[in-house]
């Protein structure tokens, strides 16, 4: 084989090339090793000889002593020419680079040359410093320093009844080709026995036991001389597993049940698998197996239930059987039709897992059943099975042996003596929980990334009294969802098979106290109404939210709410997010789709932080966002699709400063801005103010607008007036603002009401625009304050007449008033005065006045004009 290798490295390297002796020769001399005797001359350009005296023909030469083949193999990416040539006069050329003189005699040359992967060619000539030349000589050199690779080693239990193992090893070499192989092998921890060295053969065989661990060790080399490592695989000698026993619940059910033993089979192929005629045995007795069903499904389980299909309730047995299994331990075998073995469990000496009624469970289906390590208790409850009567069991009849928990009592069942954290693992994912998965204080539940949960039904609800953390990723993030999404959850657990819609399982519950955070993750078709007491007056009622924050902290951070169950009738009481008691929520850009409120704060002590965020397709009239007990902290959110694309404030309590922004308009109700508190409103801010909606400012209320982006107060229903602004001993600046269609009940006396009202306080107004008040009486009512107005306009777009009444644009009594460029029309009077008030009026005249009975009374009200 080698020889041909060469051969056909020979016709292709130098195809077209007259190839040498491969012996050393000598060229263009005389009697020099048979090479050839013709001269080259240089000729002068237009053809003819040159002139001059020239060498010898006969004295020219060169001679290649090594390679000493001009087809040559090597596995060294360098090699060396070495030779002789006539004399000194001649140089020696390699590739067209002058040969290195490195020998003492004049007659010698060398040339080192580096190689590239493959052929290689190098042509060789001597020249005369006359310009005489020899012949080119050719030589090929083929470089293979690259050993052979491996694509497949393997050990294989070919023979059950024999014993018989078979070895294959193959190995493929990009350059020259295979050679041969070494191969060993060895049986548990023995030596390593011989099985050839340079073979050309593929498989060997030899003899061991089943379960016994088998290791083969082989190498390869080429025809260049590479040699690649040792390659070493090792297995525990075992059968083809088309189906595997998966679960042995060999202890029963529950106390009382102890004889509700059932098996498990597992068929982990791609294509179903026929078990007709099939047999079980425990410790060599076969069991009388009924079947109901005869074929496992690919990647499928088989349900074999004592004695009847009332083993366990919740799903169904494709098979019962009679038998016992020992406590003790037992052996048990599956034979095909024909009673060759498919699988074994081998724990006569004792149970590998399970007790305490938890199943055992096999742990990879590839790995032989006889080990004691590839099986484990099981430490979660089937989300579908039950014991007779009704119980909890640990184990998975039905299901894989990985994940599908069924979190519930996990306080109980899951959080281990002493043990303050559960962990849920992508590795056990899905999980599913029902009603009440409680987290007790002092105890912490951590979801990690990639982890799926399901509520099993709407009753489903998590109850966090502890603490919960959510630690997903933008890769990998957690999901909240049905038990029919198949998207997310493969298997079904409910036997009802059925689309996922909203209202599949219910909501989070955040306690007092509570904290729940929640990283990257998805809820989807959450919200199924459930009840809540609101106190010995109101009763219970029905509520439908996804997280029911009702005096803990939660956090939600790249937190994606979607599909969520809408009432069409009782709206109260429904929010994606529901706040109340000392609850406080941080919301971190995160998107909410759909449903009628968005986030509902019913908080007095607590607040919500809401910052980069999407609210998308709310049907409620009072938009996504509605607080009723103080202002949320917002920055930075978007609002589309809603019927009001806003935020609603339907009552506050002001302490501190608080801040309302251009970013988004407000529905405004009752507010009260206490002696610490300061209300700021930003420049381009909205304020649609519901009916008879009021405000008190006891401390300090800045509304102050720019020409290009003022602020504007109107009815969230235009026609439909607001109440009114009362400043009582506080500080109120209003700039490039519009405040119109208020004054429907004021917070005074009739004849002392108006849109906005002053009580022993500073107002302070510059481009201000008063319009439209609900009359009678007043747009602007003050007592005891000192009001400050400029470049301001206040009246009513059409004159209208109250019999007995005195409608005034502003009414003032005590105090003072400083007035400059404002303009009044629409009124009885402009301006009216009681009770000593100091007027100052610049800038003014009876211009200013327009469609106005009175510009101001008494005469003698203004000092300076």
């Amino acid at each position: 084989e080698g020889k041909n290798i060469i051969k056909k490295i020979s016709d292709t390297v130098v195809d077209g090339v007259n190839t040498i002796s491969h012996q050393a020769r000598k060229f263009f001399g005389s009697g020099g090793g048979g090479g050839s005797t013709d001269s080259v001359k240089k000729l002068p350009v237009d053809g003819t000889q040159e002139s001059g005296n020239h060498t010898d023909p006969q004295e020219l030469f060169v001679t290649i002593l090594f390679p000493t083949s001009s087809i040559w193999l090597t596995n060294v990416s360098s090699t060396e020419f070495i030779g002789n040539k006539s004399g000194e006069e001649v140089q020696v050329y390699v590739n067209g680079d002058n040969a290195q003189m490195n020998y003492s005699s004049s007659s010698a040359w060398n040339q080192w040359v580096s190689l590239r992967e493959g052929p290689n060619q190098f042509d060789v000539y001597g020249e005369h410093r006359n310009g005489e030349r020899t012949a080119t000589s050719t030589w090929s050199i083929f470089l293979d320093s690259i050993p052979p690779v491996f694509s497949n080693i393997d050990i294989q239990l070919s023979q059950q009844a024999t014993g018989t193992v078979v070895f294959s090893w193959l190995a493929s070499d990009a350059g020259v080709g295979v050679a041969g192989y070494d191969a060993w092998y060895r049986t548990e921890d023995g030596d390593w026995q011989h099985i050839a060295s340079s073979t050309v053969a593929t498989s060997s065989t030899t003899q061991a036991e089943v379960l016994d661990n088998v290791a083969l060790r082989v190498r390869s080399s080429d025809f260049a001389g590479n040699t690649s490592d040792w390659q070493v695989v090792t297995t525990t000698l075992d059968w083809e597993k088309s189906v595997v026993i998966n679960e042995i619940a060999w202890m029963g059910t529950r106390v009382g049940a102890v004889n509700d033993e059932w098996i498990e089979l597992y068929n982990p192929t791609d294509a179903e698998i026929d078990i007709s005629d099939w047999s079980l045995t425990i410790s060599g007795e076969p069991i009388t197996w009924n079947t109901i069903s005869s074929t496992i499904p690919a990647k499928g389980y088989y349900l074999l239930e004592r004695t009847d299909d009332e083993t366990l309730q919740g799903v169904h047995a494709q098979g019962m059987y009679t038998g016992a299994m020992r406590n003790s331990g037992e052996d048990l075998r599956l034979l095909d039709q024909s009673g060759n073995i498919v699988d074994e469990v081998a724990n006569a000496q004792g149970w590998f897992a399970g007790g305490a009624y938890r199943s055992m469970e096999r742990i990879d289906p590839t790995v032989a059943g006889s080990l004691a390590s590839n099986w484990q208790t099981s430490d979660s409850i089937s989300p579908m099975a039950k014991a007779q009567g009704g119980g909890y069991i640990f184990g998975s009849p039905g299901f894989q042996n990985q994940g599908y928990w069924y979190l519930v009592e996990i306080d109980e069942q899951y959080f281990d003596l002493g043990k303050q954290v559960l962990t849920l693992t992508k590795e056990d994912s899905p999980y599913f929980f029902g009603q009440g998965m409680h987290i007790p204080t002092g105890k912490k539940l951590v979801v990690e990334s990639g982890v799926v949960l399901s509520g099993i039904d709407s009753n489903a609800y998590i109850d966090v009294a502890g603490e919960m953390v959510v630690s997903g990723s933008a890769e990998d993030p957690v999901f909240f969802t049905s038990p029919h999404d198949r998207h997310i959850v493969k298997k079904n657990v409910t036997q009802v098979e059925a689309a996922p819609s909203p209202g599949d399982w219910s909501h989070i519950l955040i306690q007092e106290g509570a904290t729940a955070t929640f990283n990257h993750a998805t809820f989807l078709y959450g919200g199924a109404p459930h009840t809540h007491r609101t106190g010995w007056i109101y009763g219970e009622t029905s509520q439908a939210q996804v997280f029911a924050n009702t005096g803990g902290t939660l956090a939600l951070n790249h937190v994606s709410v979607q599909h969520t169950f809408t009432h069409d009738i009782d709206t109260t009481y429904h929010a994606l997010i529901w706040q109340d008691g000392k609850a406080t929520t941080t919301i971190l850009d995160s998107s909410f789709d759909g449903g009628h409120i968005g986030i509902k704060n019913n908080s007095a002590e607590g607040n919500v932080i809401i910052r980069n965020s999407l609210w998308n397709m709310f049907t409620s009239r009072d938009g996504p966002i509605i607080s009723t007990r103080n202002i949320p902290i917002l920055s930075f959110n978007t609002f589309t699709n809603n019927v009001f694309n806003g935020v609603s404030i339907n009552s506050a309590t002001i302490l501190h400063h608080e801040v309302l922004s251009s970013e988004q308009p407000y529905h405004i109700g009752t507010v009260t801005v206490e002696k610490e508190g300061h209300l700021e409103i930003l420049p381009g801010t909205q304020l649609f103010m519901q009916p008879q909606a009021s405000m008190v400012v006891q401390g300090v209320l800045s509304s102050i607008g720019s020409a290009d982006a003022p602020i504007t107060w109107q009815p969230q229903t235009p026609g439909v007036y607001w109440g009114s602004i009362l400043i009582e001993g506080g500080t109120a600046t209003f700039a490039h603002t519009t405040l119109q269609e208020g004054n429907h009940q004021a917070l005074t006396h009739p004849q002392n009401n108006g849109m906005i009202i002053a009580h022993n306080s500073t107002v302070n107004m510059d481009h201000v625009f008063l319009s439209d008040a609900r009359r009678p009486y007043n747009m602007f009512y003050s007592k005891n304050s000192n009001i400050r107005m400029s470049n301001s306009r206040i009246g009513w777009s059409t004159q209208k007449q109250v019999r007995g009444w005195n409608i005034d644009g502003v009414k003032i009594e005590g105090g003072a008033l400083n007035i400059e460029n404002t303009t009044f029309y629409g009124m009885d009077r402009g301006i009216e005065g009681y009770q000593g008030v100091t007027g100052t009026m610049r800038n003014m005249d009876g211009t200013f006045f327009v469609s106005t009975t009175l510009p101001w009374w008494p005469a003698q009200l203004f000092t300076e004009q």
